[in-house]
């Protein structure tokens, strides 16, 4: 990497996958800033490689400051366990707005998630779906999702791309799905039919990271391939531990939830999911 590739980029929630792609990124060689709510991480983000600052998303003042000669701002914040999902995704994303204006940012990565649509029949949806969803959290996405889109073109005197990436369950280090599945073995469950869709963070990691190279603006499933149902995922995970199987049935209306379609971002980055 020459000087000349390297990019001032900062990370805003610095949590699974921003820890992840914060280290990754300052592996490679770009000046990495990252924030926390959260004090005692700060220790553990600078060893990382990256410069740590406390920040809250309303700050304002703040975030204007840190971004000011940022290149580009990954958006991984979460809710977590408070569940102020007006408070986190729509009033950070309008932070984000008023903040980023007049700064030196092109280019904005913000993870969303899959359960901004609501379709619960099987079928498979793609970016032009409807996000019809009751969850409270998934509609708190879609809105914080349409402020960014439309307000941060608006917000600069140049152009800045805002990526969406819908996310599936994250997988991974320390989420491994086999541990939760292990403790499930002879329970009874009427759940077997809905489709699961999940990502590895391995490979979100690896979408942010090539998506910084290029200027998308809009929408982007990161989902695996193959959905597959929660029965088919549990009895495959049971069988080759030699457990006991659980005990499926059937509910009167099956919940299916949906399958997700990842051919947009897989053509758009010429990678595997």
């Amino acid at each position: 990497m020459t000087p000349s590739d390297q990019q001032r980029i900062a990370i805003l929630g610095c949590g699974y996958v921003g820890s992840a792609v914060g280290r990754k990124l300052a592996a490679l060689g770009h000046d990495v800033l990252a924030t926390t709510t959260t004090p005692s991480r700060m220790g553990e983000i600078n060893k990382a490689g990256m410069t740590a600052h406390q920040l809250e998303l309303k700050d304002v003042a703040k975030l204007r400051s840190l971004l000011a000669d940022r290149d580009a701002v990954l958006l991984t914040y979460g809710a977590g366990q408070r569940g102020d999902y007006e408070g986190v995704y729509i009033q950070g994303a309008r932070s984000m707005v008023e903040a980023v204006s007049g700064s030196a940012v092109r280019r904005i990565i913000y993870t969303s998630s899959t359960r901004v649509y609501g379709q619960d029949d099987g079928a498979w949806v793609d970016e032009n779906s409807p996000t019809n969803t009751s969850d409270e959290k998934g509609q708190a996405l879609v809105e914080a999702e349409r402020i960014l889109l439309d307000g941060i073109p608006e917000a600069q005197p140049h152009p800045a791309a805002v990526s969406v990436l819908r996310l599936g369950g994250i997988h991974g280090p320390q989420r491994e799905l086999s541990p939760r599945i292990l403790t499930q073995p002879g329970l009874v469950r009427d759940d077997g039919q809905a489709y699961i869709n999940l990502i590895h963070l391995d490979d979100i990691v690896s979408a942010m990271t090539k998506l910084l190279e290029i200027n998308f603006h809009g929408l982007l499933n990161v989902t695996n391939d193959d959905p597959q149902t929660r029965r088919q995922l549990y009895d495959t995970v049971l069988a080759s531990a030699e457990m006991k199987p659980i005990q499926w049935t059937d509910r009167d209306q099956p919940t299916r939830g949906k399958r997700v379609c990842n051919k947009r971002i897989k053509q758009l980055l010429q990678i595997s999911l």
